[in-house]
């Protein structure tokens, strides 16, 4: 039987989800790695192809963050983080907006093109959650007659 992270991770990486995924974790451990008080004035933004974007909230925090810029690129090379970018931004990402019920229902898509896409997948019980995950990311939202 197939373990279900050997078949995700290279859907993850087709799909370009890889740094996403990265940044994400990243951002939840961000105090763990860089410490208080750098934590509270600094935020990892973007992570793109091993470039780690961080927001720093003021000059003095900027500077000081360049101090341990290279340490903090070591601690996070288990991501994939090979450099590191330091500006004056926000610290966190703008709320989501959450979903009303203005938004039309979703549409599931053609049932033809998502067993296409997960016939490969020989276990069963991924072969399921793989049909949902894909019904899920190709769904669109029905257009207003």
């Amino acid at each position: 039987m197939e373990r279900a992270g050997s078949a995700l991770g290279p859907l993850i990486k087709d799909l370009g989800l890889e740094d996403a995924l990265k940044l994400y974790r990243i951002q939840h451990s961000w105090k763990k790695f860089v410490g208080e008080p750098l934590a509270s004035h600094s935020f990892p933004a973007a992570l793109k192809g091993g470039l780690l974007f961080v927001n720093v909230n003021s000059p003095a925090w900027l500077q000081q963050a360049g101090y341990f810029k290279t340490k903090m690129i070591e601690k996070l090379g288990g991501f994939g983080v090979s450099d590191m970018r330091l500006k004056l931004g926000r610290l966190e990402p703008p709320a989501r907006k959450e979903r009303t019920s203005v938004l039309p229902p979703r549409v599931e898509p053609d049932p033809a093109i998502v067993e296409e896409l997960i016939s490969a997948i020989e276990d069963d019980e991924l072969r399921e959650a793989a049909r949902r995950a894909v019904r899920k990311a190709l769904g669109t939202p029905r257009k207003k007659d």
